[in-house]
């Protein structure tokens, strides 16, 4: 089946049509034609089809014979012959199968196959088509010639050696013979590498001499060191794509000598033992001699490495460095390539022997610090001259000292202290040298800083909403580890399986950061409410969202110019902005003189779309001494709020004095004034940031109302304690392991655990809290900014 296979693949076809008919007895005789025609060019061994093809009514027997020229050149010998008769397909009759093979693609159409065609006569070989119908005589075809060519089969390169050695910039000669090919075979040359099978052609190089008896060609090369470790080939072709690689591929072994590398001066402390590594190229062969001499002195090392015990004053010197290698080249004699370098030696040592560890503890790559714990970080290291040091924590710089041997830094504990720490030193003689050691702070759960939590999300219904809450503790967290309930005006339960979808992820170092989220599915109208969640059960510690429903904002309140900003044409407009509904609002403020009908609007983006806060606008352009009156309002994409009103009057212009000299007394009084003014000024702005707060009346089940009334009740931004979650029912958070991870957060000594203290929300600063956000006023809940910060 291959065998077939393979023939049939090297097999070609061509069809030429050519017919002339002769009348024998009423039959229509044609000439038959033979294609391909004329010469035809085949490689010896290959398969060939020639068709043959005649026109003839089938109405009788026919026979179609195929024919070749005897050597003789003078008759033909039928090698194969096939039967058509009618009605029928057709048949073989005579011949030899094993060498030819026959075909019948249509009607009147009679190929034969020349299996593995030979090459009988420089002169080619002639073949025919014979035509009999019935017992008429033979009816033959034009001639065609085969032209066979005979590939090249074999070529050798000399000299026959596996591997050749050259002294580089030697030249040599290699030479290539093919075996007889028609036509004469061409020789190409490569260099090529055992590791990279591309081939470099070289075949410029040569000189070849074409012959049908085979061809010879000969190869000189002036080979350099880049040639060493490559092999020499060449090829023959002459028919076909095929190529002949010569069997011979000998090795180009390249000798050169070493070179030595550039040496710096080098320094070195009195006293010390010197040790200096002669650094060479090495050559090939890679064995090498060295020796070490100085300037004033007869003494030698023979040695790579140059070795001083103890480096006195009298080896200060030049010192040379020189490395010999022997070449051994292929018939040629021996010779020895040297080369040499020098260096200057002085004093000096570097930063070496670094130790990093926590006072107090043994020494190790890993530590756990109970948090709030004061602990130290030393680290030590010899040199001389001094290093400079640097602790980093997670690659940024904590501690850095210059020209020292050790440091300390101290750390008090918090829980992003966690990390890698590291020390490295290093001066200016020696190379850097580090260490690195994990520091775990066990923390119990709190709020991720540097992690935006929205406590407030706004959503339309019947859409899904996600809660979602990142822990920072350690030992990591689990999904058992969180408890989300849903609070109406009854209490707080846990969330409902069937209404929601928890997710749980845990990142960061050592997993400290344990993500908690909570997917209220298809929002109703009772899931516009508030939901709690906890941390491992720790009871004084929970977390307050708030899930709103979109609507038009909260009037804007405390709408007010302030007065000791008002000058002859400005004037500074402030106000505290409401609820925005859960989408961004926009302020249009409006002024105008009072009695004019035309207003001068101006629209101010609020800075955040979640968080209340004050809000401040200059109004410029305007007229001394003039009243003005001015109105404020809210809108966002849903709905406008009320409009608030205010009226104000800017200052006249002041009186000129005049006089021939100017009172020093009534200039200074009016500096003094003016900065006074300043001071009050400043001091009545600092009162305003730090005494407005907003209470949000929250009605779990209807709505939402601002409050006012107790602005200047809070003192210093310390808020009380968050009020105990009811633990009693666990939701699909809950804790699993409870009460043993539970325990192992509540032994940590960890004032977080019990008291939540909060920095001071100020004017510019209103989007940023502490891990507790909503703290418990009895009889009101306070509504405040929502975004975690540093």
């Amino acid at each position: 089946m291959h065998r077939k296979q393979r023939m049939k693949e090297r097999t070609s076809f061509m069809f030429i049509h050519i017919f002339a008919f002769t009348v024998i007895n009423g039959e229509n005789v044609s000439t038959p034609s033979i294609s391909p025609s004329g010469t035809v060019d085949i490689v010896q061994g290959m398969n060939l089809t020639l068709n043959c093809t005649y026109q003839t009514n089938k109405t009788v027997h026919q026979l179609i014979a195929w024919n070749q020229l005897k050597q003789n050149g003078t008759s033909f010998a039928s090698h194969l012959s096939i039967y058509d008769a009618p009605g029928s397909t057709c048949a073989y009759f005579d011949g030899n199968v094993s060498k030819y093979g026959y075909s019948c693609p249509a009607d009147n159409q009679f190929n034969i196959i020349i299996y593995n065609v030979q090459r009988i006569s420089s002169q080619g070989s002639t073949w025919m088509c014979s035509h009999q119908v019935g017992s008429f005589p033979n009816v033959f075809s034009t001639t065609v010639i085969l032209n066979v060519q005979v590939p090249v089969r074999s070529v050798t390169l000399s000299p026959d050696l596996g591997n050749l050695s050259v002294i580089e910039g030697r030249g040599r000669q290699f030479e290539c013979k093919t075996s007889p090919g028609e036509p004469a075979p061409r020789v190409q040359w490569f260099k090529f590498s055992d590791t990279n099978a591309t081939n470099i052609n070289i075949t410029s190089l040569s000189i070849s001499s074409l012959s049908t008896a085979g061809t010879s060609s000969v190869l000189t090369l002036v080979l350099t060191r880049y040639d060493h470790g490559l092999r020499i080939k060449c090829s023959a072709e002459n028919v076909g794509s095929a190529k002949i690689e010569s069997a011979t591929k000998p090795l180009i072994d390249v000798l050169y000598g070493p070179s030595v590398t550039e040496i710096t001066d080098q320094q070195i402390v009195k006293g010390r033992a010197f040790t200096y590594n002669c650094s060479v190229t090495v050559g090939n062969p890679a064995e090498l001699t060295f020796i070490w001499t100085r300037n004033g002195s007869n003494e030698t090392w023979h040695n790579q490495q140059l070795y001083l015990p103890s480096v006195q004053r009298k080896d200060d010197a030049i010192y040379y460095c020189t490395a010999t290698n022997e070449l051994n080249p292929t018939d040629e004699p021996n010779q020895n390539k040297t080369d040499y370098k020098s260096f200057h030696l002085d004093v000096l040592f570097g930063a070496e022997n670094i130790v990093f560890y926590l006072e107090q503890y043994q020494e190790s790559s890993s530590f756990n610090v109970t948090e709030s714990s004061t602990v130290t970080l030393k680290c030590l290291l010899d040199s001389n001259p001094g290093s400079t040091i640097v602790i980093s924590k997670d690659g940024n710089n904590k501690h850095t000292v210059l020209d020292t041997k050790s440091l300390s830094y101290s750390i008090d504990g918090k829980c992003d202290d966690a990390g890698v720490y590291t020390c490295s030193g290093s001066n200016q003689y020696a190379g850097r040298l580090s260490k690195d050691i994990d520091i775990h702070i066990l923390c119990t759960p709190r709020a991720a800083p540097n992690v935006h939590i929205s406590y407030n999300v706004s959503s339309v219904r019947d859409a899904n909403v996600t809660l979602s809450f990142t822990a920072l503790a350690f030992p990591p967290l689990q999904q058992s580890s969180f408890l989300w309930q849903k609070c109406t005006i009854s209490g707080c339960e846990p969330v409902l399986r069937d209404k929601t979808v928890v997710s749980f992820s845990t990142s960061g170092f050592g997993n400290r950061l344990g993500e908690c989220n909570l997917t209220i599915v298809n929002v109703r109208e009772d899931d516009y409410t508030e939901y709690q969640m906890t941390v491992n059960g720790i009871s004084d510690k929970k977390w307050r969202f708030f899930l709103n429903a979109l609507d038009k904002p909260q009037p804007p309140t405390d709408f007010m110019v302030i007065v000791d900003y008002v000058t002859k044409t400005s004037a500074n407009a402030t106000w505290l902005s409401g609820y925005n509904g859960g989408l961004p609002q926009t302020f249009q403020l409006q002024i105008r003189e009072s009695g004019d009908s035309k207003w001068t609007i101006h629209y101010i983006q609020e800075n955040s779309t979640i968080n209340t806060g004050n809000m401040y606008f200059v109004v410029n352009g305007l007229q001394s001494g003039f009243e003005y009156e001015m109105k404020l309002f809210a809108f966002n994409a849903i709905g406008n709020t009320s409009s608030v009103h205010i009226t104000f009057s800017t200052l006249n212009h002041m009186v000129s004095v005049s006089s021939s000299s100017p009172n020093v007394a009534s200039v200074a009084g009016g500096i003094i004034a003016g900065i006074v003014g300043i001071l009050i000024t400043v001091l009545c702005v600092v009162l305003r940031r730090y005494k407005i707060k907003c209470f949000l009346k929250h009605d779990l089940l209807d709505k939402v109302v601002y409050d006012t009334a107790e602005r200047t009740n809070i003192n210093n931004g310390v808020y009380d304690e968050l009020q105990n979650v009811n633990t009693n029912g666990l939701s699909e958070c809950s804790v699993s392991f409870y009460n043993e991870l539970g325990k192992a957060y509540e032994s940590l000594d960890c004032s977080l655990s019990h008291t939540s203290e909060y920095s001071v929300l100020t004017r510019n600063q209103h989007n940023k809290l502490d891990d507790d956000n909503i703290t418990e006023i009895p009889g009101k809940a306070v509504y405040v900014n929502t975004t975690i910060g540093n």
